[in-house]
């Protein structure tokens, strides 16, 4: 009976040819955006800090001493005048812009999917810059405390035959806790001071996941750990910002490596306005103009409240 189910011949002149209907490009409903480097440090600036439209594009925090130590007098000893300083530390706001256009005719091929992603596109630019621009403040000020290692830092492991002999990490762990205790006496208008964060880059924080032995170090035990995706949240008494815009690991002379702040105190990072879109339609052009405009203001603030690590 199979024979009665076997064409002779092809069905190839039957077919209609659709080609001109059918997409030229499918794509998945899932959408790639381009990943920026953020590490939202605004969570280490110092809290409390507006300015509210009328008082001015500058505020600051005023700050007292403490007094000198009382004195012991002798009877009918007139007493003499002690004193404490007074400081304040600024913070001015400048105003920041970012604009894009967006064709009509790009929208109408594209769909609405296009404006997403401009606006997704322009709130991680922003995210990127406030970071980088905190960052930079407290990698440039001039620390109250700084820790000099004895060699520059070798990048890549360098073992020897018995454990722990990587100089790198027992260094960097070392000059961690000698600043650590340093701002803990405390010289400056504040001290002593309470370091709290950390801030170093992925490959500055990768010398804390070499293997050394297949036991860890006693000394390191609960000294230092890990989140569940393998990034360093913890060293020594410090919590860890790993931020890929920090200065990667280098063995250049008086490289910044690490960035230690008391975050009360260290930086101020304000808005007089946070960033705000204006979208508006250009007859005339047949697009959209997407206008991101912000009043925003950073600036280190109390130097004592900052230590760096560098290189010899």
């Amino acid at each position: 009976m199979e024979e009665f189910f076997i064409n002779a011949d092809p069905d190839a002149s039957c077919r209609d040819e659709i080609a001109e209907w059918s997409p030229a490009d499918i794509y998945a409903k899932i959408i790639w955006e381009t990943f920026v480097c953020k590490a939202d440090l605004f969570k280490i600036a110092v809290k409390g800090l507006s300015i509210n439209p009328g008082d001015g594009l500058t505020v600051q925090v005023r700050a007292f001493g403490a007094f000198e130590a009382p004195n012991a007098l002798l009877p009918c000893r007139c007493a003499t005048c002690a004193s404490i300083s007074f400081k304040t530390y600024p913070v001015t706001l400048s105003q920041f812009n970012l604009e894009a256009v967006v064709c009509d005719l790009d929208l109408y091929d594209v769909g609405n999917v296009l404006m997403d992603a401009y606006l997704i596109a322009m709130a991680n630019s922003w995210a990127q810059y406030f970071d980088r621009e905190i960052y930079d403040a407290l990698e440039e000020a001039t620390p109250g405390t700084t820790a000099t290692l004895p060699v520059a830092l070798a990048c890549t492991p360098q073992l020897q035959t018995t454990c722990c002999t990587d100089i790198a990490l027992t260094e960097l762990y070392n000059a961690l806790h000698q600043i650590v205790a340093s701002m803990r006496e405390g010289t400056g208008i504040a001290g002593p001071y309470n370091p709290d964060y950390v801030i170093v880059s992925p490959t500055v924080a990768a010398i804390f996941k070499r293997m050394q032995t297949p036991t860890p170090m006693p000394w390191s035990v609960g000294d230092i750990s890990f989140d569940s995706e393998g990034r360093l949240k913890k060293w020594g008494s410090l919590k860890v910002i790993e931020y890929c815009g920090a200065n990667p690991c280098a063995s250049t002379q008086g490289e910044v490596m690490a960035v230690i702040v008391d975050s009360r105190r260290a930086v101020g990072a304000v808005f007089g306005q946070r960033p705000k879109l204006y979208k508006f339609f250009q007859t005339n052009c047949n697009s959209w103009r997407l206008d991101n405009w912000a009043y925003f203001g950073v600036a280190a603030m109390d130097l004592d409240a900052i230590a760096h690590i560098v290189n010899p």
